[in-house]
């Protein structure tokens, strides 16, 4: 009995790895382990909710899952990139790494302190997430979606409730350590996200220095420890991100790189509503840079294999809302109110206020951490000779999400001072992650910086004529 109930436990574990490896076998493992520790939770979350209502039980669609994937990659074509030796680290590399080790000792630290003083969580995680995790894991998971809980947001999606039921179900009892964890792997797996999609698109110093500057940022592990759903919609919206870009590094051809980038900007949309503002920002925004690339066969050829990634879980999804009540925010209220409020000058102002406030404070920092930024890169330079697809799409999705943000709060039918008060950094911090990212992905990478003493190394991937090189990095990251 012991073995069938650690390969129960252990079960989502290798889920989105495998996937991540049949779909893109050229990313590397430490990327291709990042990615497919998010991807894994969510579809071992939306496999639950499929047994909820099926009656089968929750491991053997997992089991099938992981079958399927072992037999796509035993049929499909083997594709290892050309294997090269791996550059030395320079002087500059070897600092930011030591700095980034020192960062990731003290964010972990932190988060422990931070979780013995809060092993709940705050008011959201066992008002919200947890409550409805405690009702799947019962026969009357439905009440859980009842609109008389309205203060618990059950239109909310069930990534996070459904993964932790999960595990419940099969460890037993409610141990608030499962959703503790749950939060842990989310809130640094985004950082080594970061870190490793970074060095595979720039450089190894541009990745570590953007891991440093995520972990330093106070709010990032106060809402990571919080058991919130902010974090993990962080982590698929740089996964989404970084996937198209990575696509655009590798060209046409890795189409698995699109379909994971569909599938991971559902399964934002399957963490908290807020991902359903990504899916249409990305679409809308990725068609616009592909058209304006290659016309419109590009936008059919590239884009077809994005929804075919984005399908099942967004098909799943439409089950879910068929089910849950309306959202509060926008679907409750007349359109004759909806006008009064967009007409409403006073709401402007004071959107904008609390905007403008924000983006010079967020990170509880003396200051603000988007300003910091901003001057950072306006010291180092753009440089999108590479990347101008990937950039321009990041870039877009990221000002298309901010204005989605920003018409919520317009029109919510809460008071917008309450509303900003208790909502809007953490809305920010949702954004963070993808925002360093791009803000990286855009600046110009100097040709070398405190050099090794001895002969020149081979051209690294940024520098110029550095296309061929790319295995080598990737080889790396192995």
């Amino acid at each position: 009995m012991i073995p069938i109930a650690l390969y129960e436990v252990c079960l989502p574990l290798p889920i989105g790895f495998l996937l991540v490896r049949a779909l893109a076998p050229r990313i590397g493992m430490v990327l291709a382990a990042c990615l497919g520790l998010g991807i894994g939770i969510g579809a071992v979350s939306c496999a639950y909710f499929i047994s909820l209502f099926t009656g089968l039980p929750s491991v053997v669609l997992e089991s099938a899952l992981v079958l399927g994937i072992l037999l796509f990659m035993w049929r499909a074509a083997p594709q290892s990139p050309q294997r090269v030796a791996a550059k030395p680290f320079t002087r500059l590399e070897l600092g930011l790494g030591l700095a980034f080790v020192v960062f990731l000792g003290c964010g972990i630290r932190g988060w422990m302190l931070q979780w013995r003083v809060a092993p709940h969580g705050f008011w959201d995680a066992w008002a919200i997430w947890n409550l409805r995790a405690r009702f799947l894991t019962t026969d009357y998971w439905r009440d859980g979606l009842s609109p008389v809980l309205y203060w618990s947001h059950p239109d909310y999606p069930l990534l996070l409730s459904g993964f932790v039921a999960r595990m419940w179900r099969f460890t037993g009892g409610w141990d608030p350590g499962v959703s503790a964890v749950t939060s842990f792997l989310f809130t640094f797996g985004t950082v080594c996200l970061l870190v490793a999609s970074l060095t595979l698109l720039k450089s190894r110093a541009y990745g570590f220095a953007a891991g440093i500057i995520l972990l330093g940022t106070p709010y990032f592990i106060t809402y990571g420890t919080a058991q919130l759903a902010d974090i993990p919609l962080s982590f698929f919206i740089l996964s989404t991100l970084a996937l198209l870009a990575l696509q655009d590094r590798f060209g046409p051809e890795s189409s698995g790189l699109a379909v994971l980038a569909g599938l991971t900007a559902a399964l934002a949309a399957w963490t908290k509503n807020e991902g359903l503002m990504l899916v249409a920002a990305v679409v809308l925004v990725r068609a616009i840079v592909l058209f304006r690339a290659g016309g419109k066969r590009m936008v059919i050829g590239q884009g077809r294999f994005f929804v075919l990634g984005m399908a099942p879980v967004l098909l799943l999804i439409a089950f879910f809302k068929h089910f849950a009540p309306p959202n509060p925010h926008i679907g409750t209220q007349s359109a004759a109110t909806l006008l009064a409020m967009v007409t409403d000058k006073s709401r402007y102002a004071e959107v904008n206020q609390a905007f403008v406030k924000h983006f010079f404070s967020f990170g509880n920092l003396s200051v603000g951490v988007f300003l910091i930024l901003a001057v950072w890169l306006a010291c180092a330079g753009l440089d999108v000779k590479k990347n101008r697809a990937a950039a321009h799409t990041a870039l877009g999705t990221l000002a298309a999400m901010l204005a989605g943000y920003y018409v919520v709060y317009l029109i919510s039918p809460f008071g917008v001072a309450w509303l900003v008060a208790t909502s809007l950094d953490r809305v920010l911090l949702q954004l963070w992650p993808a925002v360093i990212f791009t803000a990286f992905l855009c600046a110009r990478v100097p040709v070398e910086a405190w050099p090794e003493p001895g002969p020149s190394p081979a051209a690294r991937p940024d520098d110029a004529e550095a296309a061929p090189s790319l295995p080598a990095t990737t080889a790396t990251l192995s």
